[in-house]
């Protein structure tokens, strides 16, 4: 199939007026010159050519221009065309006129037969944008051109065909509907038996997309398609028996019951592939395993004494991955370079691979060891011990029992106590061994039977063994090598934010800790940064630190966040000073200020640049610090922002569209508001509907943080809100209202506080809240508010009922009298009791007795023993 006589016609320069000629010949300049940056592979590279293009992001003609530029013009340098396909394949469908548009799709075919070069591998996801046009109404056109190429007698236009259908799948699987899947399935499954290896392997990928994310839509009986997919777990093509692999995992996370029948089968090869030598193969059969664990984990009981040691074999360093692990350890000594960070559920490094086949079969074994707990100990203890007694010049061996040691511990929890001193003294003592990697994964393991050490604690007394774990664990801080100090860190943190630690334990030895995390800070290279911040964070998150801590711990951090270049690590040490501000409190006022002013200056001095608040860590971590200050010292709110033009900054720059930034500013204006109101004033009616913006349902931390917000400056603007009701209100009321999403605790309460501080001053608004009021009763009656504060809260409601009773009926009036059972204080307490003494004489005089005998006993007694008359 050629390009039809629409595409023939719109990408006909002659076609064109003489402008169009002249602004494609500019476009097609700037390409060359951006060529280079457009095919760095780097996301700032890309970002700085698309500013570069300017005005022409915007031009109603860019997508002609694009079009022609890699479609007609042959003699262009290949990396020039390129320029313009990367363009185009994130260029807004949308916005394309619709001949231009129509003319593309004309162009698939050609898309599809082009040889390989470097532009093909742009085709498909070009494809999906187009298909993405009006909410995928271009879908069909698409679809039944690429249909009609995976007959095609060439089977590399197939294989592109059948690739580009792939990416469709994954890209626009939700926007499909029934019939459509049912189509594309029986479609794919018919190319399951094509010899060209690529269509077999994007066959299987098409499958698998369609199968993840439209598992509620799928009307295909696919039952009947899984033994042709059991098939290509012996396909010779590595990939593709992957691939297979991935697609039953798919089928057994999404359509279990399908998989049933067959169960025992998959099992028995999952087995056999878990000892495959291509680690892709183990790898994907790795993730079965945790799967089947959360729909029917007894299928795998009669499996355990395969499946444990299997695993437990599969945790090995291997080959160039071990050369690799030595090779880092060596250089990491020597230099200072951005070393790679802990994984954060299994503390083993994160190599230039990423996940690998022994973090996975840790995942697995651990997730047995959860579901299975003791009953795995007898095939995992014996191979444990084998693993760990060998000659110790396989160091992988023993690291790998450690690591097998760290897995089942968390599951298997106190089925362990018998073993508990032989496998903490062996993990003690093998911090101290010669080879690095087994000193790093004892720091971990030993994380994982911090319950054990805990409890043994508290029957036995912290001075015992709770101390040398403590003790060893502080030497090891001071390990040469950072990939184990890493290690340490973490586990320090994992022990100090342990529910189970109590403050009494670590008294005794915090002078020790303090000086060995002081040591860290001075002498650690920059890699270490982000873990033993977090170790000092959860610190003095836990215990009240003391005033030593200022000269330990602030003064070097301050020292390493104006020397360090990289804005993560920034971030991290950020956060730690945070959780140090907030300890320390008043202690903390000579390095909090400045730094406070120091937040402030890095905001405003990138307030314009968009890439920065996106990134969102050193911008959250700053937003945070100066939050905390706020909050740490309400005396010195408004000397601190009338210092400096920080409100300004925010009101003005802060709406990146990044929620979490958004959650922390308006977090920000409500501590102003409750602290300092005089200097939100000059602003507050611009402020308002600005913030009101923020309203989403689909971001709930978002919205509770904008109705706390609000409430507080109802508190102090009172009466002033009475314009500005439209724009609250209806949120307020869709929010408290919504039956579809659930409205999550602190979200229901923020809206009612909102309601209430309202309400105090603008009673009126209770009309529109008749419906709604046992559901605001009910909040109330479980909030977590001081004395102070409720009461405050209660007489906005009584303001409101007050002024108009007609808002309360027989089924509110119940909730409304739960009231009782709130610790008020006195003055909310007699306003309370004036209400009620009300409504009993003048709006519910015959069924007061009846509405009284009917609420819960506990209601009763609070009315009879804290307010007066209006029990019978």
């Amino acid at each position: 199939m050629s390009a039809g006589p629409q595409a023939s016609r719109v990408f006909d320069p002659n076609s064109w007026s003489a402008e169009e000629r002249q602004e494609c010949n500019d476009l097609l300049g700037v390409l060359r010159r951006l060529a280079s940056l457009f095919n760095e592979a780097t996301e700032d590279a890309q970002e700085a050519a698309h500013m570069e293009l300017g005005r022409w992001v915007v031009h109603k003609n860019l997508g002609l221009y694009l079009g022609f530029v890699l479609l007609r013009c042959e003699n262009e340098p290949a990396l020039v065309r390129k320029a313009a396909a990367v363009v185009l394949k994130t260029y807004n469908a949308d916005k394309m006129n619709s001949s231009v548009w129509q003319a593309l799709v004309e162009n698939i075919p050609t898309m599809l037969s082009y040889p390989t070069t470097v532009i093909t591998d742009l085709f498909p996801s070009i494809v999906c944008n187009l298909a993405r046009r009006n909410k995928c109404s271009g879908f069909a056109d698409v679809i039944s051109i690429i249909f009609h190429h995976l007959s095609h007698p060439n089977t590399d236009i197939v294989a592109n065909s059948v690739a580009t259908l792939s990416k469709l799948c994954e890209d626009t699987a939700q926007y499909m509907n029934k019939e459509q899947i049912q189509t594309l399935v029986s479609k794919v499954v018919e190319l399951l038996g094509n010899p060209h290896d690529e269509v077999r392997y994007y066959s299987l990928e098409c499958l698998a997309a369609l199968w993840s994310e439209s598992a509620e839509k799928e009307p295909v009986n696919m039952a009947s398609f899984i033994p042709n997919i059991l098939r290509y777990f012996s396909d010779p093509v590595p990939k593709i028996r992957a691939k297979a692999h991935r697609l039953v995992v798919v089928l057994t996370e999404r359509k279990f019951a399908c998989l049933l029948p067959l169960l025992d089968d998959i099992v028995r090869l999952m087995l056999a592939s878990l000892q495959d030598t291509d680690e892709s193969i183990a790898m994907e059969a790795c993730e079965f395993w945790p799967v089947i664990i959360e729909w029917q984990p007894n299928i795998l009981r009669s499996n355990l004494p395969t499946l444990v040691p299997l695993l437990l074999s599969r945790m090995l360093y291997k080959g160039d991955e071990a050369a690799l692990m030595e090779e880092d350890m060596e250089d990491k000594k020597q230099s200072r370079g951005h070393g790679r960070q802990m994984d954060a559920e299994f503390c083993v490094d994160d190599s230039a691979t990423g996940w690998s086949l022994r973090k996975g079969a840790a995942l697995s074994l651990d997730s047995l060891a959860v579901s299975f707990q003791g009953d795995i100990l007898p095939y995992a203890l014996p191979r444990i011990a084998q693993m760990i007694n060998i000659t110790t010049a396989e160091w992988q061996m023993v690291e790998a029992g450690i690591l097998g040691i760290g897995a089942i511990a968390s599951g298997c929890g106190r089925n362990l106590l018998p073993n508990y001193k032989d496998i903490s003294c062996l993990l003690l003592q093998s911090l101290t061994h010669k080879h690095p990697s087994i000193r790093k994964i004892s720091c971990w393991s030993l994380s994982r039977i911090y319950d054990l050490v805990l409890e043994n604690a508290e029957a036995e007394g912290p001075e015992k063994h709770f101390k040398l774990v403590l003790e060893a664990l502080l030497r090891t801080c001071r390990d040469p090598v950072p990939l184990v100090q890493i290690s340490c860190f973490c586990s320090l943190a994992i022990l100090f934010e342990d529910s189970n630690l109590k403050e009494e334990f670590l008294k005794p030895f915090l002078e020790t800790i303090i000086e060995v995390l002081h040591e860290s800070i001075l002498s650690s290279q920059d890699t270490v940064i982000p873990h033993f911040c977090d170790a000092i964070g959860t610190l003095a998150d836990r215990i009240n630190l003391p005033t030593s801590v200022g000269t330990a711990f602030v003064r070097p951090l301050m020292e390493k966040l104006r020397a360090v270049p990289a804005e993560p690590m920034k971030a991290y040490i950020l956060d730690c000073l945070t959780s140090l501000t907030v300890s320390l409190k008043d202690l903390s006022q000579d390095f909090a200020f400045p730094l406070f002013n120091s937040c402030c200056a890095l905001l405003d001095a990138k307030k314009t640049n968009r890439r920065f608040f996106e990134e969102e860590e050193l911008a959250a971590s700053s937003l945070d610090y100066i939050l905390s200050v706020l909050e740490t010292f309400p005396s010195s709110v408004q000397l601190l922002c009338s210092n400096t033009h920080i409100l300004d900054v925010l009101r003005l720059h802060y709406f990146q569209n990044v929620p979490s930034l958004v959650q922390s500013v308006l977090a920000i204006f409500g501590t102003v508001a409750r602290s300092a109101f005089p200097i939100l004033l000059p602003f507050v009616s611009e402020l308002i509907p600005l913030v009101m913006r923020c309203y989403s349902l689909e971001h709930l931390p978002v919205t509770a943080n904008l109705f706390w917000c609000m409430a507080e400056i109802a508190a102090k603007f009172q009466a002033g809100m009475r314009p500005f009701i439209p724009l609250i209100l209806p949120p307020a009321i869709e929010a408290l209202g919504n039956t579809t999403r659930k409205i999550n605790k602190i979200t229901g309460e923020n809206v009612v506080v909102c309601l209430c501080h309202m309400g105090l001053y603008i009673p009126e608004i209770g009309l529109q809240l008749t419906s709604y009021l046992p559901k605001i009763c009910l909040c109330l009656q479980i909030s977590k508010e001081d004395e102070s504060e409720l009461g405050s809260n209660v007489l906005g409601l009584l303001n409101m009922v007050n002024t108009n009773p007609q808002i309360l009926n027989t089924s509110s009036i119940c909730e409304f009298l739960g009231l009782a059972v709130i610790p008020l204080p006195a003055q909310s307490r007699d306003a309370f009791q004036t209400t009620l003494q009300t409504l009993k004489a003048n709006h519910f005089t015959q069924q007061w007795n009846s509405v009284i005998a009917s609420l819960p006993p506990i209601v009763q007694r609070s009315l009879s023993t804290l307010y007066v008359g209006l029990v019978p």
